[in-house]
C-alpha cells in the first residue's frame, strides 16, 4: 500500500563495521586499546533508535485504544434511555437516536484528536531529532554557531540552514523533503489554528495537498477542518524515519553521527534499540530511496 511500510520485527540486524577489537580477538590476544567511534553507537544513532521504537508502540497502542471504541448503544444502555420516558413509544426510541448520534459524534472527535496527537508527537521527535544531529555536526563541520542560536520556530528551516547551508551537507532527496515540509504545515495547523483550515496560512497548499492525495490519511472535511485516518501515523513515522536515516548516513562524520561507510571490513550484529534499514517510501506514486540504496542506483 502506497505510504505504508512494513518493518521486520525486532531485534533485526544491519552491518558495521568490524573494530580493532575484532581483530584481537580474532587472534586470540587481549584487545589493549581500541578506537569506540567504530563500534559504538552516537547520540544520534541512539536518539533515533529510541524515538523510532517509542512512535511505533504509541501508534500501536491509540490504534488498539480506539479499535475498542463503539459507535453504538447496548441493548442494555437503549433500555435504560427508553425507561426515561413514558407514554409513546417513539418518543423513547428517538431519545435512543440522539444519544447514539452523540456518541457517534464523541468517538469520531475523539479519534481525530488522537490522531492529531500523534502528528504533533512525530513534529516533537522530529525538532529534538534535528536538535541532537546538528548539535554532533558543529565541530567535525566547524560551524561557529550552535542549534540553539538559530532563529525561527520552524523544525526543517533550522535544520536545511544549519544541516545543509552552514554545515555543507548534501540536501535530501526532493521528494522526501516536500514530504516533510507537508507533514510539518499539517502540524502547524493543528498546533495554531486548531486544525482549521481556513485559519492557517497554509490554507492553499492544504487544500491542495487534500486534493492530490500526496498525504496518506489526509484530508479536509466540509467545514474545512483536517481529517486524518490511520495511515496518516504510518505515514509520518515514514518520513520521520527516512529523514533521519537520510541525514545521518548520507554524509557521516567518523565518530560524531555514526560509523564511517569508508570502513570496508562489514559484519553483521543484532542491536535490539536500532530500527532496520528502510525500504522505498512511497509518496504517491513516486517511491525515496534511503540513502545507501540511493548511492547504489547512482553508481549503476
Amino acid at each position: 500500500m502506497d505510504g505504508m511500510i512494513v518493518w521486520p520485527d525486532w531485534p533485526f540486524e544491519f552491518p558495521t563495521s568490524a573494530s580493532r577489537v575484532d581483530s584481537q580477538m580474532r587472534c586470540d590476544k587481549v584487545p589493549v586499546m581500541a578506537d569506540p567511534t567504530e563500534f559504538l553507537h552516537s547520540e544520534a544513532e541512539l536518539t533515533f533508535g529510541e524515538a523510532h521504537g517509542t512512535l511505533r508502540t504509541y501508534r500501536e497502542l491509540v490504534e488498539e485504544a480506539l479499535e475498542k471504541l463503539s459507535v453504538t448503544l447496548t441493548p442494555d444502555e437503549k433500555a435504560a434511555f427508553k425507561a426515561q420516558v413514558r407514554g409513546d413509544p417513539s418518543l423513547g426510541n428517538a431519545v435512543v437516536e440522539i444519544h447514539e448520534l452523540m456518541r457517534r459524534k464523541a468517538v469520531a472527535a475523539t479519534v481525530q484528536f488522537a490522531h492529531r496527537s500523534f502528528i504533533l508527537a512525530v513534529a516533537s521527535a522530529t525538532e529534538e531529532q534535528a536538535r541532537v544531529f546538528c548539535d554532533a555536526l558543529q565541530v567535525p563541520k566547524g560551524v561557529v554557531k550552535p542549534w540553539k542560536d538559530l532563529r525561527g520556530t520552524n523544525t526543517l528551516d533550522r535544520l536545511a540552514e544549519y544541516a545543509f547551508e552552514l554545515a555543507g551537507l548534501p540536501k535530501p532527496p526532493d521528494t522526501l523533503w516536500l514530504a516533510a515540509k507537508s507533514l510539518e504545515q499539517i502540524r502547524h495547523c493543528i498546533a495554531h489554528a486548531n486544525g482549521d483550515v481556513t485559519a492557517s496560512r497554509d490554507e492553499a497548499n492544504l487544500r491542495a495537498l487534500a486534493r492530490a492525495g500526496t498525504v496518506p490519511g489526509f484530508g479536509i472535511d466540509g467545514e474545512g477542518r483536517i481529517v486524518l485516518d490511520e495511515a496518516s501515523g504510518q505515514h509520518a513515522i515514514d518520513v520521520f524515519t527516512h529523514l533521519s536515516i537520510t541525514c545521518t548516513r548520507r554524509r557521516s562524520c567518523r565518530g560524531c553521527l555514526c560509523r564511517s561507510e569508508e570502513l570496508p571490513a562489514q559484519r553483521n550484529v543484532v542491536y535490539p534499540h536500532r530500527p532496520p534499514a528502510a525500504g522505498p517510501l512511497r509518496i504517491g506514486s513516486l517511491a525515496v530511496l534511503p540513502a545507501h540504496e540511493e548511492g547504489a542506483a547512482e553508481e549503476g
